[in-house]
């Protein structure tokens, strides 16, 4: 019976254990998914919408050194449409992208309604910007910044795993130190009972 009521014990503070640790992990994968992908846009927006002689800012110069994907801002393609259907690549000596996939994703990032996205068979983010006679796009890898969020999310799972491991070995001590005393009066009681009989 004792058993049965420390088992119990433990498997309810542990499914509010995991419950609690399972929230956080999630609200924190969702804060680092947003924040990293608003730092993208951000990114990507200094350099499609400053002007032509500044256009390019460089690591360590700018505000961008504060970011946290500074070190992704290095692997951007910027690009200029014209209305006629003529693209100039402005800048494509930080970028790994051969020139059929910046046609690709020029003519993907037109068709959108959207100012930034993701385009998935490409593993490119896109920020557009309207100027008077065409529109600037900047263009960044995606695959990095799915790795870095693959390595979060793996770590996170981790320290789940371990932390839900080390709760559990702690609950079972302290369901043991919490029903000492009740074992104890249970044996006495037990003992008394063989007395009297």
């Amino acid at each position: 019976m004792l058993n049965r009521l420390r088992r119990r014990f433990v498997a309810i503070s542990m499914a509010i254990i995991l419950m609690v640790l399972a929230f956080f992990y999630i609200v924190t994968g969702a804060a680092f998914f947003v924040t990293i992908t608003l730092d993208m846009k951000s990114v990507l927006q200094t350099y499609s919408a400053s002007p032509e002689s500044v256009f390019a800012p460089q690591i360590g110069v700018s505000d961008d050194q504060n970011t946290l994907f500074a070190l992704h801002s290095g692997n951007v393609c910027v690009v200029e449409a014209k209305e006629l259907g003529n693209i100039t690549i402005l800048d494509f000596s930080r970028a790994d992208m051969n020139e059929i996939t910046v046609k690709r994703a020029v003519s993907y990032a037109l068709e959108s309604q959207n100012d930034f996205g993701h385009i998935n068979h490409l593993s490119l983010f896109y920020h557009k910007y309207s100027f008077l006679n065409g529109t600037r796009i900047a263009f960044a890898d995606s695959t990095q910044y799915f790795q870095y969020l693959k390595v979060i999310l793996i770590d996170g799972g981790i320290f789940l795993i371990f932390s839900s491991v080390v709760l559990w070995a702690i609950m079972r001590f302290l369901a043991s130190m919490c029903l000492k005393p009740v074992e104890k009066a249970w044996e006495q009681q037990k003992n008394f009972i063989a007395d009297a009989s």
